[in-house]
């Protein structure tokens, strides 16, 4: 299951352990590569740190269309629409 991991991965964001946070949602992501809320919080932190990542619009994409709340989806969507006009 992604969610042990997600749910570590948050405890690290919130401790400001950024790095750790990412390679465990990446963790979660490899066991299960549809966990939406593992590519929400990836996502997160690769915009926010303006990382560079491959698999962002294609986690954007899927958080546009099944993320967990409007919210997430909406985000995911004007995210996908900057990086479009740019």
């Amino acid at each position: 299951s992604a969610d042990p991991r997600v749910n570590l991965a948050i405890t690290m964001e919130r401790a400001g352990r950024t790095e750790d946070a990412f390679r465990s949602y990446l963790a979660a992501l490899e066991v299960a590569p549809e966990s939406v809320s593992a590519m929400q919080g990836a996502a997160a932190i690769v915009i926010r740190d303006s990382r560079e990542e491959p698999r962002l619009s294609s986690w954007l994409r899927t958080i546009s269309l099944h993320g967990d709340e409007a919210g997430w989806r909406d985000w995911a969507q004007s995210k996908r629409l900057t990086a479009a006009s740019r």
